[in-house]
């Protein structure tokens, strides 16, 4: 996807002639890629391709219970953000927490697509995901280091990009194929537009059936699956996650 230039050009109204507190000042103009909300511009939210895309819902978190997760730590449904819907999983410890994985859940057999989106805050140390086999295996991961983005391949970690930044949802998409033992990883910032796709090697090599969230700080830490102990304030939590699709 393209970048997109954000910008409102109004009519060339006056001060005096215009309020910008009347419905009609803000029509007179033409909005590019905002959308005008409540007297006031705000970034319209990019649409992925429909071509393809994994149309059976595994979580929304719209029924509010987290019963279908377990090893819950730091984690809870909130309404303050959403890509869909109203609800999203919300991950905060204030300052910092010492726990590693902050919940899991199964996502089914004979999964070939993952897809969920995730947004954070500047005082976020980061965050992530895991993809594991029926056994426990980790077969592939990503995530961010705030506001980088990062991957595993074959059981090492690497930055793909740096980021466009805070406060935007973010797509993360995993397909994986067995026969070749590979997984490709799509990013998109659905914000700016900024797109990476990378494929991998599988770590382990069983069909995925489990996600966890896990609380990591780097692309080495992602890897080694522990806690980034690196800083005064790691483990700082603000992300929240949503609308997890598979096919």
């Amino acid at each position: 996807m393209s970048e997109k230039t954000s910008r409102f050009t109004s009519d060339r109204r006056t001060r005096r002639g215009a309020s910008w507190a009347d419905p009609e000042d803000w029509g007179a103009g033409v909005a590019e890629n905002v959308d005008v909300v409540d007297r006031g511009l705000v970034p319209r939210r990019s649409t992925p391709s429909s071509d393809g895309e994994p149309s059976n819902v595994v979580e929304n978190f719209e029924d509010g219970s987290l019963g279908a997760w377990s090893e819950t730590s730091n984690v809870k449904i909130v309404s303050n953000r959403a890509y869909d819907g109203s609800n999203s999983l919300h991950a905060s410890s204030g300052t910092s927490t010492r726990d590693y994985l902050l919940g899991q859940r199964s996502l089914g057999a004979g999964v070939s697509t993952v897809q969920l989106f995730w947004r954070e805050t500047g005082s976020s140390y980061g965050h992530g995901y895991q993809f594991l086999d029926a056994d426990g295996g980790r077969v592939a991961g990503a995530g961010t280091s705030n506001p980088a983005w990062i991957y595993v391949d074959g059981g090492s970690g690497y930055e793909l990009y740096s980021g466009d930044g805070y406060g935007k949802w973010v797509r993360l998409r995993l397909d994986f194929d067995y026969a070749q033992e590979d997984v490709t990883y799509t990013f998109e910032d659905l914000e700016s537009g900024a797109q990476r796709t990378v494929t991998a090697d599988m770590d382990a090599t069983g069909s995925v059936t489990q996600i966890q969230k896990v609380n990591v700080g780097t692309e080495n830490t992602l890897a080694e699956q522990r806690l980034n102990t690196s800083g005064s304030y790691y483990g700082a939590l603000d992300s929240w996650t949503d609308y997890i699709t598979i096919n």
